[in-house]
Protein backbone atom coordinates (compact mmCIF):
# COMPACT_ATOMS: atom_id res chain seq x y z
CA UNK A 1 0.00 0.00 0.00
CA UNK A 2 1.55 3.42 -0.97
CA UNK A 3 2.02 6.29 1.59
CA UNK A 4 0.25 9.16 2.40
CA UNK A 5 1.53 12.71 0.86
CA UNK A 6 4.46 13.71 3.33
CA UNK A 7 4.99 17.25 4.34
CA UNK A 8 8.15 17.19 2.87
CA UNK A 9 6.73 16.46 -0.58
CA UNK A 10 3.40 19.20 0.08
CA UNK A 11 6.45 21.61 0.48
CA UNK A 12 8.12 20.63 -2.68
CA UNK A 13 4.79 21.14 -4.93
CA UNK A 14 5.03 24.73 -2.92
CA UNK A 15 8.51 25.37 -4.24
CA UNK A 16 7.43 24.00 -7.29
CA UNK A 17 4.51 26.13 -7.92
CA UNK A 18 6.45 29.32 -7.07
CA UNK A 19 9.03 28.59 -9.45
CA UNK A 20 6.27 27.75 -12.20
CA UNK A 21 4.93 31.44 -11.33
CA UNK A 22 8.00 33.43 -12.42
CA UNK A 23 6.48 35.25 -16.07
CA UNK A 24 8.49 37.67 -17.17
CA UNK A 25 6.82 40.73 -18.30
CA UNK A 26 8.27 43.53 -20.34
CA UNK A 27 9.74 46.84 -18.21
CA UNK A 28 7.28 45.82 -15.42
CA UNK A 29 7.38 45.71 -11.32
CA UNK A 30 6.42 41.90 -10.28
CA UNK A 31 4.88 41.60 -6.88
CA UNK A 32 5.65 37.90 -5.66
CA UNK A 33 3.50 36.47 -3.29
CA UNK A 34 4.71 33.27 -2.12
CA UNK A 35 1.45 33.88 1.32
CA UNK A 36 -0.98 33.56 -1.67
CA UNK A 37 0.76 30.26 -3.21
CA UNK A 38 1.06 28.55 0.18
CA UNK A 39 -2.65 29.05 0.73
CA UNK A 40 -3.47 27.41 -2.97
CA UNK A 41 -1.31 24.73 -1.68
CA UNK A 42 -3.80 24.30 1.49
CA UNK A 43 -6.39 24.33 -0.50
CA UNK A 44 -5.29 21.72 -2.98
CA UNK A 45 -4.08 19.52 0.06
CA UNK A 46 -7.40 19.51 1.54
CA UNK A 47 -8.97 18.50 -2.31
CA UNK A 48 -6.60 15.61 -2.73
CA UNK A 49 -7.63 14.16 0.54
CA UNK A 50 -11.11 14.63 0.08
CA UNK A 51 -11.83 16.92 2.90
CA UNK A 52 -14.74 18.72 2.92
CA UNK A 53 -15.34 20.19 6.26
CA UNK A 54 -14.86 19.37 9.70
CA UNK A 55 -18.12 16.86 8.97
CA UNK A 56 -17.02 14.90 6.24
CA UNK A 57 -13.00 14.56 7.03
CA UNK A 58 -12.50 11.34 5.43
CA UNK A 59 -8.77 11.56 5.67
CA UNK A 60 -8.47 12.30 9.04
CA UNK A 61 -9.01 8.73 11.48
CA UNK A 62 -10.31 10.60 14.19
CA UNK A 63 -13.13 13.00 13.75
CA UNK A 64 -12.52 14.67 16.90
CA UNK A 65 -9.29 16.09 16.15
CA UNK A 66 -10.52 17.74 12.73
CA UNK A 67 -12.40 20.41 13.84
CA UNK A 68 -9.39 21.45 15.25
CA UNK A 69 -7.37 21.62 11.96
CA UNK A 70 -9.93 23.52 10.90
CA UNK A 71 -10.35 25.79 13.56
CA UNK A 72 -6.31 26.58 12.94
CA UNK A 73 -6.93 26.86 8.99
CA UNK A 74 -9.52 29.50 10.07
CA UNK A 75 -7.10 32.00 11.79
CA UNK A 76 -7.67 30.37 15.33
CA UNK A 77 -4.57 28.94 18.10
CA UNK A 78 -2.57 26.50 16.73
CA UNK A 79 -3.35 22.62 18.33
CA UNK A 80 -0.73 20.62 20.06
CA UNK A 81 1.15 18.27 17.87
CA UNK A 82 -0.15 15.76 20.47
CA UNK A 83 -3.65 16.50 19.67
CA UNK A 84 -3.13 15.94 16.08
CA UNK A 85 -2.04 12.22 14.92
CA UNK A 86 -3.28 11.54 11.47
CA UNK A 87 -0.76 12.54 8.36
CA UNK A 88 -3.21 14.73 6.80
CA UNK A 89 -3.45 16.87 10.22
CA UNK A 90 -0.22 16.79 10.37
CA UNK A 91 0.70 18.14 6.79
CA UNK A 92 -1.96 20.16 7.13
CA UNK A 93 -0.95 21.95 10.26
CA UNK A 94 2.60 22.28 8.65
CA UNK A 95 1.33 24.12 5.60
CA UNK A 96 -0.52 26.19 7.66
CA UNK A 97 2.86 27.00 9.88
CA UNK A 98 4.33 28.26 7.01
CA UNK A 99 1.89 30.04 5.04
CA UNK A 100 1.69 32.14 8.70
CA UNK A 101 5.02 32.21 8.52
CA UNK A 102 5.49 33.93 4.53
CA UNK A 103 2.48 35.88 5.52
CA UNK A 104 4.88 37.86 8.24
CA UNK A 105 7.65 38.66 5.12
CA UNK A 106 7.24 41.68 3.52
CA UNK A 107 6.25 40.78 -0.51
CA UNK A 108 9.66 40.96 -2.77
CA UNK A 109 9.60 43.09 -5.89
CA UNK A 110 11.68 42.14 -8.64
CA UNK A 111 11.75 43.82 -12.60
CA UNK A 112 12.30 42.16 -15.16
CA UNK A 113 14.06 43.58 -18.37
CA UNK A 114 12.17 43.01 -21.52
CA UNK A 115 14.04 40.51 -22.97
CA UNK A 116 14.79 38.29 -20.10
CA UNK A 117 12.86 34.93 -20.18
CA UNK A 118 13.21 32.26 -16.92
CA UNK A 119 13.24 28.51 -17.85
CA UNK A 120 12.68 26.40 -14.58
CA UNK A 121 13.61 22.39 -15.01
CA UNK A 122 11.80 20.80 -11.29
CA UNK A 123 11.04 16.68 -11.56
CA UNK A 124 7.03 17.04 -11.58
CA UNK A 125 5.21 16.99 -8.16
CA UNK A 126 3.52 13.31 -6.64
CA UNK A 127 0.23 12.88 -8.21
CA UNK A 128 -2.20 15.37 -6.40
CA UNK A 129 -6.30 15.34 -6.44
CA UNK A 130 -6.42 11.64 -6.98
CA UNK A 131 -7.31 8.48 -4.95
CA UNK A 132 -4.24 7.01 -2.86
CA UNK A 133 -4.20 5.33 -0.44
CA UNK A 134 -4.23 8.10 2.39
CA UNK A 135 -7.74 9.29 1.08
CA UNK A 136 -9.25 6.09 0.62
CA UNK A 137 -10.71 3.29 2.89
CA UNK A 138 -11.70 3.09 6.14
CA UNK A 139 -11.18 5.24 9.41
CA UNK A 140 -11.54 4.63 12.96
CA UNK A 141 -11.52 1.18 15.17
CA UNK A 142 -12.83 -1.56 13.28
CA UNK A 143 -14.27 -4.18 14.85
CA UNK A 144 -12.74 -7.68 14.35
CA UNK A 145 -14.41 -11.35 12.98
CA UNK A 146 -13.53 -14.26 11.19
CA UNK A 147 -15.42 -16.46 8.52
CA UNK A 148 -16.94 -15.49 5.16
CA UNK A 149 -20.56 -14.71 5.47
CA UNK A 150 -23.68 -14.05 3.21
CA UNK A 151 -26.24 -11.41 3.46
CA UNK A 152 -29.63 -12.27 2.58
CA UNK A 153 -31.97 -9.38 4.10
CA UNK A 154 -32.28 -6.47 2.08
CA UNK A 155 -31.20 -3.15 3.52
CA UNK A 156 -28.14 -4.69 5.51
CA UNK A 157 -25.92 -1.96 6.28
CA UNK A 158 -22.48 -3.69 7.43
CA UNK A 159 -20.17 -0.44 9.05
CA UNK A 160 -17.13 -0.39 11.07
CA UNK A 161 -15.97 -4.23 10.50
CA UNK A 162 -12.27 -5.55 9.80
CA UNK A 163 -13.67 -8.86 8.37
CA UNK A 164 -11.18 -11.82 8.14
CA UNK A 165 -13.33 -13.23 5.29
CA UNK A 166 -15.42 -13.23 2.33
CA UNK A 167 -18.88 -11.27 1.95
CA UNK A 168 -21.36 -12.97 -0.89
CA UNK A 169 -24.28 -10.80 -1.50
CA UNK A 170 -27.67 -12.21 -2.10
CA UNK A 171 -30.22 -9.11 -1.52
CA UNK A 172 -30.92 -5.56 -2.45
CA UNK A 173 -29.73 -2.70 -1.54
CA UNK A 174 -26.96 -4.30 0.76
CA UNK A 175 -24.53 -1.32 2.26
CA UNK A 176 -20.87 -2.21 2.78
CA UNK A 177 -19.58 1.21 4.83
CA UNK A 178 -16.13 1.72 6.52
CA UNK A 179 -15.00 -1.24 6.64
CA UNK A 180 -11.77 -3.94 5.80
CA UNK A 181 -12.40 -7.27 3.83
CA UNK A 182 -9.32 -9.21 3.96
CA UNK A 183 -11.03 -12.69 2.03
CA UNK A 184 -8.07 -15.81 1.35
CA UNK A 185 -8.64 -16.04 -2.39
CA UNK A 186 -6.87 -19.66 -2.30
CA UNK A 187 -10.13 -21.05 -3.77
CA UNK A 188 -10.63 -18.53 -6.13
CA UNK A 189 -12.60 -16.31 -4.21
CA UNK A 190 -14.34 -12.89 -4.39
CA UNK A 191 -13.87 -10.41 -1.43
CA UNK A 192 -16.98 -8.59 -1.94
CA UNK A 193 -19.64 -11.08 -4.74
CA UNK A 194 -23.04 -9.98 -5.89
CA UNK A 195 -23.67 -11.95 -8.79
CA UNK A 196 -27.44 -12.92 -8.67
CA UNK A 197 -28.79 -9.71 -10.36
CA UNK A 198 -29.58 -7.85 -7.36
CA UNK A 199 -29.46 -4.07 -7.40
CA UNK A 200 -28.62 -0.98 -5.01
CA UNK A 201 -25.28 -2.70 -3.05
CA UNK A 202 -23.12 0.54 -1.83
CA UNK A 203 -19.51 -0.11 -1.40
CA UNK A 204 -17.67 3.08 0.21
CA UNK A 205 -14.63 3.89 2.32
CA UNK A 206 -13.78 0.47 2.45
CA UNK A 207 -11.23 -1.87 1.50
CA UNK A 208 -11.44 -5.16 -0.40
CA UNK A 209 -7.90 -7.42 -0.06
CA UNK A 210 -7.55 -10.35 -1.86
CA UNK A 211 -5.00 -12.37 0.57
CA UNK A 212 -2.64 -15.00 -1.17
CA UNK A 213 -3.96 -13.96 -4.47
CA UNK A 214 -3.60 -16.56 -7.00
CA UNK A 215 -5.37 -16.55 -10.54
CA UNK A 216 -9.03 -16.93 -10.28
CA UNK A 217 -9.35 -14.67 -7.46
CA UNK A 218 -11.40 -11.64 -7.16
CA UNK A 219 -11.69 -8.50 -5.42
CA UNK A 220 -15.51 -6.90 -6.18
CA UNK A 221 -17.47 -9.08 -8.63
CA UNK A 222 -21.21 -7.78 -9.36
CA UNK A 223 -24.04 -8.66 -12.18
CA UNK A 224 -25.83 -5.93 -10.92
CA UNK A 225 -26.22 -2.50 -10.02
CA UNK A 226 -24.20 -0.64 -7.32
CA UNK A 227 -21.93 2.19 -6.44
CA UNK A 228 -18.60 1.89 -5.54
CA UNK A 229 -16.58 5.30 -3.89
CA UNK A 230 -13.40 6.41 -1.76
CA UNK A 231 -12.89 2.53 -1.51
CA UNK A 232 -9.12 0.51 -1.99
CA UNK A 233 -9.06 -2.58 -4.31
CA UNK A 234 -6.14 -4.97 -4.52
CA UNK A 235 -4.48 -7.72 -4.45
CA UNK A 236 -6.08 -10.25 -6.95
CA UNK A 237 -6.38 -11.28 -10.08
CA UNK A 238 -9.75 -9.07 -11.61
CA UNK A 239 -9.87 -6.48 -8.62
CA UNK A 240 -13.19 -5.34 -9.81
CA UNK A 241 -15.56 -6.71 -12.18
CA UNK A 242 -18.74 -5.07 -13.43
CA UNK A 243 -21.35 -5.43 -16.01
CA UNK A 244 -24.21 -3.10 -15.40
CA UNK A 245 -25.59 -0.07 -13.89
CA UNK A 246 -22.51 0.95 -11.81
CA UNK A 247 -20.89 4.05 -11.11
CA UNK A 248 -17.43 3.65 -9.86
CA UNK A 249 -15.80 6.90 -8.94
CA UNK A 250 -13.07 8.50 -6.45
CA UNK A 251 -11.60 4.67 -5.91
CA UNK A 252 -7.71 3.37 -5.25
CA UNK A 253 -7.93 0.08 -7.47
CA UNK A 254 -3.87 -1.33 -8.10
CA UNK A 255 -1.57 -4.01 -7.39
CA UNK A 256 -3.13 -6.87 -9.18
CA UNK A 257 -1.84 -10.27 -9.12
CA UNK A 258 2.18 -11.09 -10.76
CA UNK A 259 2.21 -12.62 -13.99
CA UNK A 260 2.61 -16.59 -13.34
CA UNK A 261 3.37 -18.41 -16.53
CA UNK A 262 2.27 -22.11 -15.22
CA UNK A 263 -1.33 -20.40 -14.01
CA UNK A 264 -1.34 -17.53 -17.12
CA UNK A 265 -3.44 -14.99 -15.42
CA UNK A 266 -5.17 -12.31 -17.53
CA UNK A 267 -5.00 -9.45 -14.87
CA UNK A 268 -7.17 -6.55 -14.94
CA UNK A 269 -7.83 -3.78 -12.26
CA UNK A 270 -11.54 -3.37 -13.61
CA UNK A 271 -12.62 -5.68 -15.84
CA UNK A 272 -15.72 -4.90 -17.95
CA UNK A 273 -16.78 -8.17 -20.08
CA UNK A 274 -19.16 -8.47 -23.31
CA UNK A 275 -22.17 -7.09 -22.84
CA UNK A 276 -21.06 -4.43 -20.35
CA UNK A 277 -24.65 -1.48 -19.62
CA UNK A 278 -24.68 1.54 -18.36
CA UNK A 279 -21.15 1.73 -16.34
CA UNK A 280 -19.32 5.30 -15.15
CA UNK A 281 -15.81 4.97 -14.06
CA UNK A 282 -14.77 8.50 -12.70
CA UNK A 283 -11.82 10.06 -10.86
CA UNK A 284 -10.18 6.84 -9.57
CA UNK A 285 -6.48 5.72 -10.02
CA UNK A 286 -6.39 2.50 -11.86
CA UNK A 287 -3.18 1.14 -11.59
CA UNK A 288 -2.75 -2.46 -13.74
CA UNK A 289 -0.22 -4.57 -12.99
CA UNK A 290 3.19 -4.26 -13.71
CA UNK A 291 6.55 -5.30 -11.99
CA UNK A 292 8.75 -5.43 -15.38
CA UNK A 293 8.90 -5.87 -19.14
CA UNK A 294 8.97 -9.61 -18.33
CA UNK A 295 6.31 -9.19 -15.94
CA UNK A 296 3.29 -7.07 -16.08
CA UNK A 297 -0.86 -7.85 -16.92
CA UNK A 298 -3.49 -7.35 -19.14
CA UNK A 299 -4.60 -3.61 -18.50
CA UNK A 300 -5.91 -0.94 -15.85
CA UNK A 301 -9.27 -1.07 -17.69
CA UNK A 302 -10.55 -3.69 -20.39
CA UNK A 303 -13.74 -3.20 -21.91
CA UNK A 304 -16.14 -6.18 -24.19
CA UNK A 305 -19.07 -4.78 -26.56
CA UNK A 306 -20.68 -1.66 -24.40
CA UNK A 307 -23.68 0.44 -24.20
CA UNK A 308 -23.16 3.46 -22.13
CA UNK A 309 -19.83 3.02 -20.72
CA UNK A 310 -17.58 5.84 -19.83
CA UNK A 311 -14.23 6.25 -18.23
CA UNK A 312 -13.86 9.84 -17.38
CA UNK A 313 -10.76 11.49 -15.33
CA UNK A 314 -9.13 8.62 -14.23
CA UNK A 315 -5.39 8.02 -13.31
CA UNK A 316 -4.28 5.12 -15.39
CA UNK A 317 -1.08 2.86 -15.63
CA UNK A 318 0.49 -0.64 -15.92
CA UNK A 319 -0.71 -3.29 -17.35
CA UNK A 320 0.05 -4.40 -20.91
CA UNK A 321 -2.61 -1.78 -22.97
CA UNK A 322 -3.46 0.64 -19.86
CA UNK A 323 -6.40 1.06 -21.51
CA UNK A 324 -8.20 -1.65 -24.04
CA UNK A 325 -11.27 -0.76 -25.36
CA UNK A 326 -13.83 -2.58 -27.08
CA UNK A 327 -13.01 -4.57 -30.36
CA UNK A 328 -16.34 -3.88 -32.02
CA UNK A 329 -16.18 -0.15 -32.85
CA UNK A 330 -20.36 0.15 -33.10
CA UNK A 331 -20.29 -0.03 -29.65
CA UNK A 332 -21.75 3.19 -27.16
CA UNK A 333 -18.18 3.39 -25.24
CA UNK A 334 -16.27 7.05 -24.47
CA UNK A 335 -13.01 7.55 -22.94
CA UNK A 336 -12.40 11.67 -21.63
CA UNK A 337 -10.26 13.57 -19.48
CA UNK A 338 -8.00 11.02 -18.40
CA UNK A 339 -4.54 11.08 -17.37
CA UNK A 340 -1.77 8.40 -18.14
CA UNK A 341 0.82 7.99 -15.89
CA UNK A 342 4.60 6.83 -16.68
CA UNK A 343 4.85 5.70 -13.21
CA UNK A 344 5.86 2.21 -13.78
CA UNK A 345 7.85 2.73 -17.30
CA UNK A 346 7.77 5.07 -19.78
CA UNK A 347 5.62 3.80 -21.96
CA UNK A 348 2.67 3.78 -19.25
CA UNK A 349 2.09 -0.31 -19.98
CA UNK A 350 3.77 -2.66 -21.20
CA UNK A 351 2.98 -2.08 -24.67
CA UNK A 352 1.55 1.54 -24.31
CA UNK A 353 -1.04 3.94 -23.08
CA UNK A 354 -3.73 2.10 -25.29
CA UNK A 355 -4.69 -0.31 -27.74
CA UNK A 356 -5.47 0.42 -31.06
CA UNK A 357 -8.75 0.02 -30.52
CA UNK A 358 -9.33 3.46 -28.94
CA UNK A 359 -9.31 5.65 -31.33
CA UNK A 360 -12.15 4.57 -33.02
CA UNK A 361 -14.18 5.60 -29.43
CA UNK A 362 -15.34 8.89 -28.77
CA UNK A 363 -12.17 10.58 -27.08
CA UNK A 364 -11.03 13.79 -25.74
CA UNK A 365 -8.69 15.67 -23.16
CA UNK A 366 -7.06 12.62 -22.54
CA UNK A 367 -3.40 13.12 -21.41
CA UNK A 368 0.13 12.28 -20.36
CA UNK A 369 0.08 12.82 -16.23
CA UNK A 370 3.54 13.51 -15.82
CA UNK A 371 4.29 15.70 -19.42
CA UNK A 372 0.09 17.05 -20.31
CA UNK A 373 1.11 15.53 -23.98
CA UNK A 374 -2.07 14.19 -25.31
CA UNK A 375 -2.82 10.55 -25.65
CA UNK A 376 -4.96 9.58 -28.91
Amino acid sequence: MRQPLSVVALIILLISGLAAAVLVVPAATQTASPAATCRLSVTEALQAGRIVNERKSYAFDSKIEAPKVFAYLRGGSRPSNAEVTTHMGKHLLALEDLCRELEQTPPTTTTAPPTTTTTTTTEPPPPIGFPNAANTGPTGTLTSSTGSFAVTTAGTVIQNRLINGCVEVLANNVTIRNSHIRCNSVNSAYGIRDIEGNSGLLIEDSIVECVNGVAGAGGVATTGGFTMRWSEVFGCENNVWVERDALIEDNYIHDTIPYNPQTDPHTDAIQMPTPTVNVTIRHNTVYGGYIDQSNFGNSAITTGVSTNVRVLNNLLAGGGHTLRCPAEHDTDFAWHDNHFSTIFVSTVGGFGPIDGNCQFFPHSGNVMHETGEPVG
